[in-house]
């Protein structure tokens, strides 16, 4: 947004608070298959979501990854960055 990027968030809740300017899509990882609106026109997805611990990890960070990968495809093959964080609370050593 500040390089004059239009920046697009997927979203579960209609009232989800977002930064001005950021485009709201309505859709649920573990909820295939994702709108096509999510990826359509885009060049790079930042793919940041994950189950909380204890949560649906396979819905959300396997099946819901798996979504995304093939709503990019769908959509052209932006690039696509993955980013976990699954068993992070167990980690040797603090990362602050």
């Amino acid at each position: 947004m500040a390089a004059g990027h239009r920046v697009r968030a997927l979203v579960r809740r209609p009232d989800a608070a977002l930064p001005a300017g950021v485009e709201a899509v309505r859709g649920d990882l573990s909820a295939p298959p994702l709108p096509a609106a999510a990826c359509a026109g885009v060049d790079q997805i930042v793919h940041l979501a994950s189950a909380s611990s204890g949560g649906d990890v396979a819905g959300v960070d396997l099946a819901g990854t798996r979504a995304l990968i093939e709503a990019a495809r769908a959509a052209g093959r932006p690039h696509l960055l993955y980013l976990s964080i699954v068993g992070i609370e167990q980690m040797p050593f603090p990362l602050y």
